[in-house]
């Protein structure tokens, strides 16, 4: 490995720490009622504020607190719309 590579590896690093920020927050807004997508929904709730979390979004090159403060946000905005929240749906299936 020459000096040349060492950009293109830790930009491919990059992205793969920001597509694990991209497929949490699909599964956290996912808006389906599906008990699969509840659970997604549930697991990164608990992720949120994680020392795992904070490592992943410094690595992606993002402000862990500012992407924690969007995702909540968001969330809960679609957790205002009409009908049950699908975390919701799924606590009532683990019961």
């Amino acid at each position: 490995m020459s000096d040349g590579d060492l950009p293109l590896e830790v930009e491919g690093c990059r992205r793969l720490f920001l597509a694990v920020l991209v497929q949490a927050t699909r599964d956290l807004l996912a808006g389906t009622w599906h008990p699969d997508a509840a659970l997604a929904r549930h697991n990164v709730w608990h992720w949120l504020g994680s020392r795992d979390f904070r490592i992943v979004c410094t690595h992606a090159g993002m402000n862990p607190d500012l992407v924690e403060q969007g995702m909540r946000a968001r969330d809960s905005e679609m957790a205002g719309q009409p009908g049950p929240h699908p975390l919701l749906a799924y606590r009532k299936c683990r019961k």
